[in-house]
This record gives C-alpha cells, structure tokens and sequence, in this order.
C-alpha cells in the first residue's frame, strides 16, 4: 500500500469528477440575479418602470417585454455600457436608456410607477452611497410607487430600515430566493419590497 498522501493516478480512459472551488463567474451570477428580481418582482402592464444599474440593458428589455405594454428605462454608472444599450435595443418612447453619476437619477420628481435593482446584492459597492440610492428612488417615483430590491440575506434587515429611512412606507421583506446557476454553483437572495408615501420623499 503507497503512503498517505501519495497521488493516485486516474485509470486509462476514465475521467474522475472535479469539485469545483473556484467563484462564479461575476457576469453570470449578476445575470441570474437580475431574472430572479423579475422572477419574483411585480411587473405590470402600462406602467412606468425604472431599472438602476441595468449593465448594457438586457434585463430592462426583458422586464419590458414581460409587461408587454408600458414603458421602461434603465441607468447605469456606465458610460459604455448604456451606448451599448441604446445601440442593441431602444425602442424610442418605450424602451430607453440612460446614464446617471450616482448621485441624482436624471428624471423630474414622480416619474415613474415601479423602480427595480439589484444594487443592494453589493454592500462592499465603493462607488455608490446606497442612502443616496435610496433617496433618489424615493423622489422619482409617484405617490404610493413602488420600489423592489434584490439583496443579501444577511443584510436585507439593514436595507429595510434604510427604505423606512429614506422615506418608504410598507418595507418589509416580500421573498427569498434561490439562485442556481449553470455551473451548479447555488446563491440565496432576499428580495426588498416598499412603497413611496403620498407625501414628500425626505430626500426630495
């Protein structure tokens, strides 16, 4: 008998399993966790719907598609990325696309109906200040508006009382989900759900 710690050669021709130890890949798990907001969010036909950070867009279209009346309008940081977007698929009135500096959304106070992200699913984010996020969430949106994050497990208490924070009423944690991706590598998610009050947003 070989030693303890000795390799032992795979046999001719036959292929050993591997355990996988390495990440996910970043784009893909973004990817699933952006359909599992739409998976589990609310969207309705005929309304107005904003998506922060929506990457070069295709989940916007998706979540526009779904409705399959209504208008929808993504931002994101990037500059490149949302060129891409209005390049592969504006549809101009219904379906657009826009930057934003992380600081104020560039739209008229109670814009929109229905806002989605995924922003939350990275608290260690450097370039962005979720308070602020939030605020300007808050402001876009109409009267009894409503706001869906995906988010953390660990931190969606956190983010809830920073919704109740910035001005948000009913926020509460709607749903957990579970995100399986191709490789076989599996994610929890908790997703965040809030209403705009009839008054005045605090960051307004």
């Amino acid at each position: 008998m070989p030693p303890l710690g000795t390799p032992v050669a795979e046999p001719a021709g036959v292929t050993l399993p591997r355990l996988r130890s390495d990440p996910p890949d970043r784009e893909q798990l973004l990817r699933a966790r952006r359909l599992a907001l739409l998976d589990h969010g609310r969207i309705r036909a005929w309304e107005r719907l904003l998506f922060v950070e929506c990457g070069d867009g295709w989940i916007v279209e998706e979540a526009w598609r779904r409705a399959r009346r209504g208008y929808a309008c993504g931002v994101d940081r990037s500059a490149k990325l949302v060129q891409r977007a209005n390049a592969l698929r504006a549809v101009p009135g219904a379906l657009e696309f826009n930057t934003w500096d992380g600081l104020r959304l560039p739209y008229r106070s109670g814009s929109f109906e229905h806002v989605m992200s995924t922003f939350a699913m990275d608290p260690m984010d450097p370039d962005g200040d979720p308070a602020v996020t939030l605020g300007e969430m808050c402001r876009v949106l109409q009267p009894g508006g409503e706001v869906e994050l995906l988010t953390l497990p660990e931190v969606a208490a956190s983010l809830v009382v920073m919704l109740r924070t910035a001005g948000f009423h009913e926020a509460a944690e709607a749903a957990r989900c579970e995100i399986n991706l191709e490789s076989g590598v599996y994610a929890a998610a908790t997703l965040v759900r809030a209403r705009s009050p009839v008054a005045t947003c605090s960051l307004a």
